[in-house]
């Protein structure tokens, strides 16, 4: 028992590791939709999910839930009606395909499996920022690879700068298509990088490749040393439900499932994503009326006097002087984009998803009641 009269001793809390003690935050969106009574109304245009429900997931789901087992039961981990649909899509065989519960949770397990202490890892940046979280946590230490063009990739430039930065880096990290960009690295390219760093984790993060129709999967069986990372959360807007992919060679895929969860893919993430897969032309579809829809968009806005910058993804870049206000005055009109303007070589940038062609003409009529000075650049 403590003597109540006895003075009172500073309250100890338990040390972090070092890593995370030193980790600078990620830095969130706007999550004010959660907080709407009715939220029907708002385009949530800052995290680059669907921005659409598909009937047949909610539909499939609903029937789902009187399923037995659905809420006390762990799922099924072997997330079969997922992956086997799925091999026949991708064209690549079972054994290279490991799911997760989100492309995040994939990212930061394979991390956890090949990156100590002391490693150097390579981030072509600006890039999505979650990465040198999942790095800087295990200890390594990150290399940001700024261009001299930020907005485009010169692999001649970054192979060079790379190799001035570390003779040996242990895990690159490239989006492809680019976040917050949108560039596209085309397949050769990806190619000479995995030929030019052979002995280098290659983490091509591909969670908009649907948008790009182009993939760098055919070249898994030829690099034992790539990693390509897919999401269901933007071209099959399932991102409420959680659910992503590893793709590589078998052996790869045996070492990070060691420290994988199986149970926490939840069996409503798996019938969702069965539920488009069966009907994968409605995919097909949603990512053409996004790919047209960001056309119109990019013209529209251009003829308006905005600086926008092509893409091949579901959300453009847009340059204005007034960033901070430009996205509050959206948000009034209950519009959502995202600030990128504190990255560096993004300055005075925001970033606007893509959605469906009625979607985009909304926004660019909120656009038309701000005044011309916070956004024409």
């Amino acid at each position: 028992m403590t003597n109540s009269s006895s003075p009172a001793l500073p309250r100890r809390y338990p040390e972090p590791t070092p890593f995370v003690a030193n980790l600078a935050e990620y830095i969130l969106s706007s999550q004010e939709v959660w907080r709407m009574p009715d939220a029907s109304g708002a385009l949530k245009l800052d995290w680059n999910e669907g921005t659409l429900t598909h009937p047949v997931v909610v539909d499939a789901v609903s029937r789902f839930l009187s399923h037995a087992g659905v809420v006390n039961w762990y799922p099924d981990v072997t997330c079969r009606r997922v992956v086997e649909p799925l091999t026949k899509l991708l064209n690549v065989p079972t054994e290279n395909i490991l799911m997760f519960p989100g492309s995040d949770v994939a990212l930061d397990a394979l991390v956890r499996t090949f990156v100590m202490p002391g490693d150097e890892a390579i981030l072509l940046a600006p890039t999505y920022d979650n990465f040198r979280i999942y790095v800087e946590s295990c200890g390594a230490k990150v290399h940001h690879v700024n261009l001299a063009d930020t907005l485009g990739f010169n692999v001649d430039e970054f192979v060079w700068r790379v190799e001035h930065l570390t003779s040996s880096p242990k895990i690159m990290y490239l989006v492809n298509p680019n976040n917050p960009i949108g560039y596209f690295i085309p397949p050769e390219e990806i190619r000479f990088l995995l030929s030019r760093f052979p002995e280098t984790v290659m983490v091509v993060d591909e969670a908009y490749a649907e948008f790009a129709g182009s993939s760098s999967l055919p070249l898994i069986g030829e690099f034992p040393n790539l990693f390509v990372a897919r999401s269901f959360s933007k071209a099959f807007a399932l991102a409420g439900l959680r659910l992503g992919y590893l793709v590589s060679q078998s052996a790869n895929l045996g070492h990070v499932n060691k420290v994988r969860n199986p149970k926490n893919i939840s069996m409503l993430a798996q019938v969702g994503a069965q539920a488009l897969l069966d009907r994968y032309e409605l995919v097909q579809d949603y990512v053409d009326e996004v790919v047209a829809a960001r056309s119109w968009f990019l013209e529209m806005m251009r003829s308006m006097g905005g600086v926008l910058f092509d893409s091949r993804a579901n959300f453009v870049l847009m340059r204005v002087p007034e960033p901070k206000m430009v996205i509050q005055g959206l948000a009034e009109s209950r519009i959502y984009a995202r600030d990128r303007s504190y990255m560096a070589g993004l300055a005075n940038m925001i970033r606007i998803s893509i959605g469906t062609r009625s979607q985009m003409e909304q926004v660019v009529r909120a656009f038309q009641q701000l005044p011309t000075s916070l956004w024409r650049a």
